[in-house]
């Protein structure tokens, strides 16, 4: 479930955008925490940790 939400609210975010490490962590840790309440009725702490690749090809 917590998974889905955040692979769709990552493909969801623009592929210029998605190179902001804010903007990234910021879009999931409201999703999950929206994802929660709405499941268990509870409003969470949600901390987000995002690890970036430099990919050069």
């Amino acid at each position: 479930m917590v998974l889905d939400v955040v692979e769709g609210t990552i493909d969801s975010i623009p592929p210029s955008r998605r190179r902001d490490v804010e903007v990234v962590r910021e879009a999931v840790r409201r999703a999950v925490r929206s994802s929660v309440d709405q499941a268990w009725g509870k409003k969470s702490v949600v901390r987000v940790m995002v690890s970036s690749l430099d990919v050069k090809g």
